[in-house]
């Protein structure tokens, strides 16, 4: 369910918490080029939310009245989804939302993320990423999103911000050698060979797609957008005598790719943000300080 809340001038887009919290992101008068009593004519209301359910176009429209967009504003309002048994309730406005975070290791072999959420008024929700559930993986909202990712060894993240480099790392390759429980592990820098320890094997990221898509007729494979929906790298490996080449899903951890012809078994996690400021990748192993990836100054670093 997507909303949207819009006055006579423009519109801002916002969505819905778990807790049907409305939350929007301040916005800086530079940004919009207006003076601050400009900017606070425009926003002062009144406010429609717009919901929109199931097809494209499908839009219900409700009136919403914010008297001072930069205060925190109790709503307790109810919507009833007319031809459904859906009832929106808009419990708060928030004009100001940041979160931070702390990592946990679970018993389980997954990292846990505590996120916390707090505006301004008094808001505060919590919820728990972790990396061993896919649909709990990562949170999104108006102001970006954070994704947890579990790294097997605590030496691949005391190593990332020395060998990080923008641009060109794309993520981290996990490669299990025959049997082994650990994998060895390394960032996945295109056209970068790398010989794996203990191996005749030189692995080497050839491409990577942030949006990875096939056609089922043509078996075309091309990148449908450059935001990190289906991230997949193409790999080469070499063992002196052979070569083999094969895509690894980063979001798929044993499908569909091991159905894969390549002697080892290799994992990919993506280090993408999508260009977004305000989306971060926690980065988290056992024993070992979280890193977090981000934009910054139009760059992916990594602290």
């Amino acid at each position: 369910m997507n909303s949207i809340l819009r006055n006579p001038v423009r519109s801002i887009s916002v969505s819905m918490s778990v807790l049907l919290i409305v939350l929007i992101t301040t916005l800086s008068p530079c940004a919009w080029g207006y003076s601050k009593q400009m900017q606070k004519e425009f926003l002062k209301g009144p406010w429609e939310l717009f919901v929109a359910i199931g097809q494209e176009g499908r839009e219900m429209s409700f009136p919403v009245t914010v008297s001072d967009e930069n205060k925190s504003e109790e709503l307790g309002l109810s919507f009833p989804v007319m031809g459904t048994p859906i009832e929106v309730r808009l419990k708060q406005y928030v004009p100001d939302l940041k979160w931070n975070s702390s990592i946990v290791e679970q018993a389980g072999g997954g990292v846990v993320a505590a996120i916390k959420i707090t505006g301004t008024g008094g808001m505060v929700q919590e919820m728990m990423l972790n990396s061993a559930e896919p649909q709990r993986q990562s949170i999104s909202s108006p102001i970006g999103g954070v994704i947890v990712q579990k790294v097997h060894d605590a030496d691949t993240l005391s190593q990332l911000a020395k060998k990080f480099k923008s641009g060109k790392s794309v993520g981290i390759v996990s490669v299990w050698i025959e049997d082994s429980n650990e994998p060895v592990e390394f960032l996945a820098n295109l056209a970068e060979p790398v010989k794996i320890p203990e191996t005749k094997y030189k692995l080497e990221v050839l491409e990577y797609l942030p949006n990875y898509s096939v056609d089922t007729e043509t078996k075309e494979i091309a990148n449908k957008s450059n935001d990190p929906v289906n991230p997949a790298i193409k790999i080469k490996i070499d063992d002196e005598e052979n070569s083999y080449e094969q895509w690894v899903w980063s979001k798929f951890a044993t499908s569909p790719h091991a159905r894969a012809k390549t002697p080892l078994r290799i994992e990919f996690k993506e280090i993408d943000t999508g260009g977004e400021q305000g989306n971060y990748i926690v980065l988290a192993a056992p024993n070992a300080e979280a890193r977090i990836v981000f934009i910054k100054d139009e760059k992916l670093v990594i602290e």
